[in-house]
C-alpha cells in the first residue's frame, strides 16, 4: 500500500521487517513471499535513487526464483535488475538483465511483465541513440497492451511512443497525444464512477442497518 501510494521510506520499513521474518521461517511459502518482498524492497530503492542497495537482495531473489522455479517473479527480479543497471547507466549489463527477463517472459507465457520489459527496452534503445530500436520495441509492447486491454501500460506506451516521435513524425506524435489523453479521461471518469459506486453501496448498506435496528426496537416495544 505504502509503495503504490509514493511512500517509499515507510514501505521500505515492512518490507525489511518482512525480508526479516522470512529469513527466519520456517514454511513452504517462504522462499516465494522473500522473493516477492525483493521485488517491492528493490522498487522502493529505484524511487528513492538508491539502486546501488538493490544488487544483493536482487542476486538472492534470482536464486531463489531459479531454483524454485517462481516463472513470474524470475521475469521481474529480471527486469528490476536490468533497471537498476540502466539507472546507473551501465547500459550492457541493463540490456542483459532486460534480454533474460523477455526470454522467459516469452518461455512462461508472462504478458503483463513483457509489456514492461519491452518498454523499458524502449528506453534503454532511445538512451542508446537506437531510435528505430526504440520504436520498434514500443510497437511491440502497444500491440501486446492492445490486444490485452491493458489501459494503464497503453497510456505509459502512447506518451512513450509521443516523446519518440514529436521530432521527426509530429504528425504521429499528435496521434498518439490525442489517443492518450483520451485513456486518460476515460480512466479518471471510471476511477471517479468506482469511487461513487462503493460510496452508493456503503450508503445502501447503513441504511438497510438502519431499517434493522428499527424494527428489532420496535419488535421489543411490541413485546413489552
Amino acid at each position: 500500500i505504502y509503495l503504490l501510494g509514493g511512500k517509499f521510506e515507510a514501505s521500505l520499513v515492512y518490507t525489511d521487517e518482512g525480508i526479516a521474518y522470512c529469513q527466519q521461517a520456517v514454511c513452504a511459502a517462504r522462499e516465494r513471499l522473500l522473493a516477492e518482498l525483493i521485488c517491492q524492497q528493490s522498487q522502493a530503492y529505484l524511487a528513492l535513487q538508491r539502486a546501488q542497495e538493490c544488487i544483493a537482495p536482487l542476486r538472492q531473489g534470482i536464486l531463489i526464483s531459479d531454483t524454485q522455479q517462481l516463472h513470474k517473479l524470475r521475469v521481474k527480479l529480471r527486469r528490476l535488475f536490468g533497471d537498476v543497471y540502466f539507472t546507473q547507466g551501465r547500459y550492457p549489463k541493463a540490456e542483459q538483465y532486460y534480454l533474460e527477463a523477455l526470454y522467459f517472459s516469452r518461455l512462461e507465457h508472462q504478458h503483463a511483465e513483457r509489456i514492461v520489459v519491452l518498454q523499458q527496452l524502449s528506453a534503454l534503445r532511445e538512451a542508446q541513440g537506437r531510435c528505430e530500436d526504440a520504436l520498434s520495441y514500443n510497437n511491440k509492447a502497444l500491440a501486446l497492451s492492445d490486444s490485452l486491454r491493458l489501459v494503464g501500460n497503453l497510456r505509459e506506451l502512447l506518451w512513450q511512443r509521443y516523446q519518440l516521435t514529436r521530432t521527426d513524425n509530429p504528425e504521429e506524435a499528435l496521434t498518439c497525444l490525442e489517443r492518450y489523453i483520451a485513456l486518460r479521461d476515460s480512466l479518471e471518469y471510471y476511477v471517479v464512477q468506482t469511487k461513487l459506486d462503493i460510496q452508493h453501496d456503503r450508503y445502501e448498506q447503513q441504511l438497510r442497518d438502519k431499517q434493522l435496528e428499527m424494527q428489532s426496537l420496535q419488535i421489543e416495544r411490541d413485546w413489552y
